[in-house]
């Protein structure tokens, strides 16, 4: 006995009946909580869908009495009569909920393709970041936002690791960082470092910049306090292993201007995230950067009206990570502490920081360690503590931070003072 053919139901009628299903039999939420508004092409279903999961994220009910009262634009009717023509059959709407999701993900991934092909015609010679480039948004775009047990992401993590020798290293020729993350900062990876008011943070970002300028390793360097002609007062005291305050004296034994470097600069009191984010891919794939310092995390710019400060670093921090992924690159970011250890700041950094420390030093000592507050990147469980000084920071000759068995002679010959 043959069946009669029935048409495969649309889109808009697949997506009417995951919301129906879920206002009828809420406990069905949890099958779909994955998809997000975007993911729903007819206006009516995307609108109701947000405000869907804002009832489910405040912990109420799902039912159209509480759907409806969150929202001006619904009515409780037109709710209750999807709720009735709704099979809520669990199974039908996992695959509904699949459907949805691979038809999206499948557009963006078509829109992205168009874009990478567009780029690489207009551009020839950049095909391969933008192909690079091309790969990691596929890659993220792919993944649904469905919870996975913590079990299964420890083994792709673990694979990963295994894997991650691919990705290269960048040394800062600090023993202390070095040793700890398997011979440098991972690319991609992001490290914030926090410190008390002159508790030396900039100094040690002069110091990772002349370390990496050392090993040829082209950088970009963003100053939001200091000018660039600050930071760069550092490297060169420390080159001519004088206090940067007796640069006038030793004018005559500076490096020359024609000499190789490996450093630019960015300097500004208003930079937003998405500026530092735009610079630093510019930096990386039209001017080869490969590693980015930032000086430092409360002076970025582009907080929005009323939104608290935890809200906005958190997001701060996050595009930066962003950006070093995207950019693959390790980011150092400094930060400054305002109220302790365990201040909004370092919670807020521990949101998106692969490596969060703190600089620790007593008054007058230059005796510095690095605690951890947070990694994923090492094995160290503490970089370093009281008792076991791992850096030394001179401020008197050449300030910068070294290890405390380096040699900090200079070649240059300092003119007498007069």
């Amino acid at each position: 006995m043959s069946h009669p053919l029935v048409a495969a139901p649309t889109t808009e009628e697949i997506e009417r009946e995951i919301i129906g299903s879920v206002l009828r039999d809420p406990s069905l939420y949890d099958d779909v909580r994955q998809l997000a508004p975007e993911d729903f092409r007819d206006d009516f279903s995307a609108n109701v869908w947000i405000h869907i999961k804002q009832v489910a994220s405040q912990g109420h009910p799902i039912t159209p009495k509480t759907v409806a009262a969150g929202a001006f634009d619904i009515e409780i009717v037109d709710l209750r009569r999807l709720a009735n023509e709704a099979t809520a059959n669990v199974d039908a709407l996992r695959a509904a909920a699949q459907r949805l999701s691979s038809e999206r993900r499948r557009e963006r991934a078509i829109a992205l393709m168009r874009d990478a092909v567009y780029s690489v015609e207009q551009n020839p010679d950049t095909w391969e970041p933008a192909v690079d480039s091309l790969l990691r948004d596929l890659n993220s775009s792919s993944h649904s936002q469905r919870a996975v047990p913590a079990s299964e992401t420890r083994d792709r993590l673990a694979r990963r690791l295994l894997a991650g020798a691919r990705s290269a290293r960048v040394p800062t020729l600090l023993n202390v960082i070095d040793t700890a993350t398997g011979g440098g900062l991972p690319a991609p990876s992001l490290t914030m470092i926090a410190g008390f008011g002159k508790s030396g943070k900039t100094t040690l970002v002069a110091t990772i910049s002349y370390n990496l300028e050392q090993q040829a390793i082209p950088h970009v360097v963003f100053s939001l306090e200091r000018r660039d002609d600050d930071i760069e007062a550092l490297k060169v005291a420390r080159e001519l292993n004088v206090n940067s305050r007796e640069l006038g004296i030793s004018v005559q034994t500076l490096p020359p201007a024609s000499r190789a470097r490996y450093c630019e600069y960015v300097h500004g009191t208003r930079l937003t995230a998405d500026m530092i984010r735009h610079e630093i891919l510019y930096q990386t794939r039209v001017k080869g950067a490969r590693a980015a310092l930032i000086d430092y995390w409360q002076l970025i710019d582009g907080r929005l009206p009323r939104e608290p400060d935890h809200v906005f670093l958190t997001r701060v921090a996050q595009t930066i990570q962003k950006t070093a992924v995207d950019a693959n690159i390790p980011i150092i970011m400094t930060y400054q502490l305002g109220e302790g250890p365990e201040s909004r700041e370092i919670r807020a950094a521990r949101t998106a920081a692969n490596l969060c420390l703190i600089i620790m030093r007593d008054r007058g000592d230059p005796n510095t360690w690095l605690q951890t507050v947070a990694t994923n990147i090492s094995s160290e469980d503490n970089l370093g503590g009281v008792g076991n000084p791992t850096l030394i920071l001179n401020r008197d000759i050449g300030p910068h931070f070294h290890n405390p068995d380096a040699n900090t002679g200079s070649p240059y010959i300092l003119p007498s003072r007069p």
